[in-house]
């Protein structure tokens, strides 16, 4: 090997590139250095204003739930009446349908059922009457044939 080689002095060229490359590396490992402290300094904010952005998240939450609540009340409300609106119309239909085709067929309606029942219970009350009485009568006594 070559000694003069080994000790060979740098040259202006040469050291200029290390010192470049030095420089470099500095750099680098300033700015990881400040990414490291920017780090460390929002997790100390974290720390110190977590507890108050925390309490602040919660009561926007609780607002929204409770638009959100009343947004609800509101739809269940008036689809209730809706509801209620369109069952009043099916029914009062529904119901006229089923007396006319009722009708048609010959069947009593409920108010004419309810006067036949009526009329029964004023006949049996005057059936039972005249029962009562003719027991009461005197029973005719028969006559004999000699």
């Amino acid at each position: 090997m070559n000694k003069k080689a080994e000790t060979k002095p740098k040259t202006k060229a040469t050291s200029e590139g290390a010192s470049k490359d030095s420089g470099k590396f500095e750099d680098m490992r300033d700015s990881a250095h400040k990414v490291w402290l920017a780090g460390l300094g929002v997790l100390a904010t974290a720390e110190r204003e977590g507890s108050k952005v925390f309490h602040k998240f919660v009561e926007a939450g609780e607002q929204l739930e409770g638009r959100g609540r009343d947004r609800i009340k509101h739809a269940r409300e008036e689809a209730g009446q809706r509801f209620d609106r369109i069952s009043e119309k099916i029914g009062g239909t529904a119901e006229s349908q089923m007396a006319k085709t009722l009708e048609r067929l010959g069947v009593p309606s409920r108010d004419e059922i309810h006067d036949l029942a009526k009329k029964i219970e004023r006949l049996t009350a005057k059936v039972d009457a005249l029962a009562t009485e003719r027991a009461k009568r005197p029973s005719p006594r028969p006559t004999t044939a000699k």
